[in-house]
């Protein structure tokens, strides 16, 4: 009894301290100062304007503007930095440290003014669920690493005038969930796989290719390619595809949206496109 009345208590004031650490950390509310320390590398690499500067001070990180934390382990989870206006686009580099925030689901620095190279080590964000970079001045090729991010489903690496590109694009048929890719304007002329690569992506549901140096894929090749059947919507405007490409759209039965404007097709469409489209959407 007496062995029994020991353990009662001690589960008893094990229960008790844990609901107070619990109690001190909800009301603390205070981001990891690991992670802190990172944003704060991050901002020092930009040139931020007043008002992110005027916010992104203390020790609470989660309040600062543009961040989302946990509301259990106040790891921070989301970085969302897109401007309402352009007096609050950021400037600079996107320093490595923004790898420092392991629990990140959201990266959104959509349309800023950053340059440089996407740091490699985003790839080693394996919690990431939407990773946006669109609209900015990144140059370089596109790291591979980002083949890792196995939870992604948002991918938007679109717009960079600096000259992004992409040798290949076997990554991307590791990246399982994947729902939405947009790698308008990067260069993919050198990425004689860019079809083989997409057609391996199980859940993609949204793809823009367009402005890409895309480039006729050898014929014999299409009745080989597992077509993702998922895709609702394909923009491959403003490249240099021919009519064959079209084959590799006859299995899309969930297709919807289909442009194809400022290529070089020719002839009519076959039969099968045709069924595909009556009653929904095919670009000139």
């Amino acid at each position: 009894m007496l062995y029994f009345g020991y353990n009662f208590l001690f589960c008893l004031v094990s229960f008790l301290c844990f609901n107070v650490l619990c109690a001190e950390s909800f009301h603390t509310n205070k981001c990891v100062e690991t992670e802190r320390r990172a944003l704060l590398k991050f901002r020092d690499a930009v040139n931020f304007n007043r008002e992110f500067i005027s916010s992104w001070k203390g020790e609470d990180c989660c309040k600062w503007e543009g961040i989302s934390c946990n509301n259990f382990t106040h790891h921070v989870i989301g970085l969302n930095l897109e401007p309402l206006n352009y007096t609050k686009e950021l400037r600079g580099k996107l320093d490595s440290s923004i790898c420092e925030l392991k629990h990140l689901t959201s990266l959104n620095l959509y349309r800023n003014n950053l340059e440089g190279k996407i740091p490699k080590c985003i790839g080693s964000l394996d919690k990431l669920i939407e990773l946006n970079l669109g609209y900015n001045y990144f140059d370089g090729v596109i790291p591979p690493s980002l083949g890792n991010l196995s939870n992604l489903q948002t991918l938007d690496l679109s717009e960079n005038y600096y000259g992004m590109s992409a040798n290949d694009l076997e990554w991307l048929s590791h990246l399982s969930n994947l729902r939405y890719l947009d790698l308008s304007y990067v260069n993919l002329t050198l990425a004689v796989d860019w079809l083989s690569s997409i057609s391996k992506i199980p859940s993609l549901s949204e793809l823009h290719l367009y402005v890409c140096g895309l480039h006729q894929v050898n014929p014999k090749s299409i009745p080989l390619l597992n077509t993702s059947i998922s895709l609702k919507s394909v923009d491959l405007s403003d490249n240099e595809l021919q009519s064959s490409i079209l084959k590799s759209f006859r299995n899309m039965s969930q297709l919807q949206e289909l442009y194809l404007n400022f290529n070089q097709l020719s002839g009519k469409l076959s039969d099968n496109i045709q069924q595909l489209c009556t009653t929904k959407s095919l670009g000139p």
